[in-house]
């Protein structure tokens, strides 16, 4: 981690922001006696191995090697530079940082301080008596609060071509910073910019963390030729294919109520959050991205969408059905009784929107649902019809239990054996297209996992750690040249000496010693420790002493055979040079390693 801000600072974060807490918004984590265990984020994985410790305030992987602290979090899973990953915990601590720092800006977070004061001018504008007042009375024919109206950081971009533009000039921000954060356009004839958003009411778009990263503008004369909406173009912070507006309001409470609510509008979300129901995210009406549905697992499993128009006649929407149950999300359908869209149910009958949500129908209920509404079941032109709608909705579904339960209802309604079904839904799946057809989650990238033999190593350092009063059991039977050069051996020699010098045979003695004298081993001993904790505290201390000495063997039977191999090319390569002295020197020590190897193996 980079320290040329100052660890003042940085300590300050940290004493602020909780590890576990700053974790478990993106990473559901289960507790391990003190420690917390999940599948790492960073690697492909089916055991966990990941684990973080709320006592050191550190996690590690033991899969794939990373690990560090609240910073090195926040950098590795959101791909910021320590400065970015500085400011986002700096703001989550409510600790002020110095506010024209050189060493903290990047050109994101120089866009940041762009869109934040456009943001603060477009709040001020809805308050102006004058200028405001189109976008005041327009939000109180919608219904919306003052409290709502800050919550949401509402505002409003006059109906000017550059009063944004020259506002921010005269802050000293250059015009090509302005123009690169998406708030101007250039002109077509001649030089100079123009405000992008005008006379429009404005919605700051906020990321996961709460920060503005662009804006969404929504027209507001009823003569107005433009789109309804506009929205900030893709920059270096905003790209609309991963974001959701209201997650940042709306991740704790769909974490506790396991179901996020999808709906389309920025209006949708705003007049649900005011009514108390705040779970409630939107996909600003296009289909759901790849990236939304991660964004979305790091909270849920289960989505609900409800939007505007019929499910089943929208392909926008289907896409979006596909996207999310490809992504592992179980998907419900929300069926409106009142209004044509969440904002007008919930201003006719909060009850209604309530209970729309609570009896969300799952994907292939609605299917059904759908498919037979209108027919005549007893005619063969629309059994054909129900039949194709729910096949093609069941090669949606990767589940073979719930694919053969809704065939067999399917077989029912239709009076169809279900084998015919079968035949036809696996001829279905054969032919449709790849984008669409389900499959496991494509595997993250990573770095390559730890090998066999380094991953003993560092069980081994392990229980040396947990338990140095077995220094002489360890190092008797591992020696020195087995530990890889590095940290590893390093910390070997010090845990020896700590013993075998000194006498300190508890864990917290040896690494209380071990982080005083030797600072640069303390977050690795930590690491250690909390592995150690993990595997090794519930075993008696004969199941200790067994794995201990299992691990050994394993350690010294790997460390004999890669050493054989290493000498047997040595040797080869000896003999094409006609070295009689390194093949005598290399045959001997091949013979001692073989005789090891073979009691060993005895």
């Amino acid at each position: 981690m980079a320290t040329f801000i100052g660890t003042s600072s940085t300590e300050e974060i940290k004493s602020k922001v909780d590890i576990i807490d700053l974790i478990q918004e993106y990473v559901q984590l289960r507790q391990a006696g003190t420690n917390w265990k999940a599948n790492c984020p960073f690697h492909s994985e089916k055991t966990p191995s990941f684990m973080a410790s709320r006592e050191k305030q550190i996690w590690h992987c033991f899969g794939c090697g990373e690990g560090g602290d609240i910073f090195s979090f926040v950098q590795k899973i959101e791909g910021l530079e320590f400065p970015e990953a500085l400011r986002l915990l700096a703001q989550k601590a409510g600790v002020q940082l110095p506010t024209f720092n050189p060493e903290l800006q990047t050109k994101k977070t120089q866009m940041l301080d762009v869109i934040k004061a456009a943001s603060q001018f477009f709040a001020t504008k809805l308050r102006e008596p004058s200028q405001g007042k189109i976008a005041r009375e327009y939000l109180q024919t919608r219904g919306v609060s003052d409290e709502t109206i800050d919550d949401f950081g509402i505002g409003y971009a006059p109906d000017a071509w550059d009063q944004l533009n020259t506002y921010l000039i005269q802050n000293k921000i250059s015009v090509q910073d302005i123009f690169q954060a998406g708030l101007t356009i250039k002109r077509e004839r001649g030089d100079g910019y123009y405000d992008r958003f005008r006379n429009r009411l404005i919605f700051p778009l906020r990321d996961v963390h709460g920060t503005v990263i662009g804006f969404g503008g929504r027209v507001l004369a009823a003569d107005d030729q433009g789109a309804k909406y506009i929205n900030s173009p893709q920059t270096l912070v905003y790209d609309k294919s991963g974001y959701l507006f209201g997650l940042d309001s709306a991740k704790h409470e769909i974490r506790n109520t396991k179901l996020a609510v999808i709906v389309e509008g920025y209006m949708d979300v705003v007049a649900s959050h005011q009514a108390g129901v705040t779970n409630v995210v939107a996909s600003s009406g296009t289909a759901l991205t790849d990236r939304q549905v991660r964004l979305l697992k790091r909270f849920t499993d289960i989505v609900a969408l409800a939007f505007d128009a019929d499910l089943a006649g929208e392909d926008a929407s289907r896409r979006g059905i596909d996207v999310a149950l490809r992504g592992g999300l179980e998907v419900r359908i929300i069926t409106l009784s009142h209004g044509k869209d969440p904002d007008e149910c919930i201003k006719e009958d909060l009850e209604a929107w309530k209970k729309a949500i609570a009896s969300a129908q799952g994907i292939m209920e609605y299917t059904f649902a759908r498919a037979v509404r209108g027919k005549d079941m007893s005619t063969l032109a629309h059994k054909k019809e129900v039949t194709r709608t729910v096949l093609q909705a069941l090669t949606r579904i990767p589940d073979p239990i719930e694919q053969t339960h809704y065939l067999q209802k399917l077989a029912a309604l239709v009076r169809v054996e279900e084998s015919i079904l079968r035949d036809k839904l696996a001829s279905l799946q054969k032919t449709q297209s790849p984008s669409i057809r389900p499959a496991q989650q494509q595997p993250m990238s990573e770095r390559p996992q730890k090998d066999r033999y380094q991953s003993l190593i560092e069980r081994l350092m392990a229980f040396f750690v947990f338990r140095p009063d077995l220094a002489v059991e360890v190092t008797g039977s591992a020696a020195e040249e087995m530990i890889p050069e590095g940290r590893m051996r390093d910390l070997y020699k010090q845990l020896l000496i700590s013993y075998t010098s000194e006498h300190n045979d508890t864990a917290e003695t040896v690494v209380s010693l071990l982080s005083s004298k030797y600072p640069g081993l303390k977050e690795f001993v930590a690491v250690l420790l909390m592995k150690a904790e993990h595997e090794f505290s519930s075993l008696g201390e004969d199941d200790f002493i067994r794995d201990l000495q299992q691990t050994i063997a394993e350690v010294r039977l790997l460390y004999y055979t890669r050493e054989l191999t290493k000498i047997a090319e040595q040797m080869s390569e000896a003999e094409s040079k006609g070295d009689e002295s390194a093949m005598t020197r290399l045959s001997t020590r091949h013979s001692e390693l073989s005789e090891k190897l073979a009691h060993l193996q005895e």
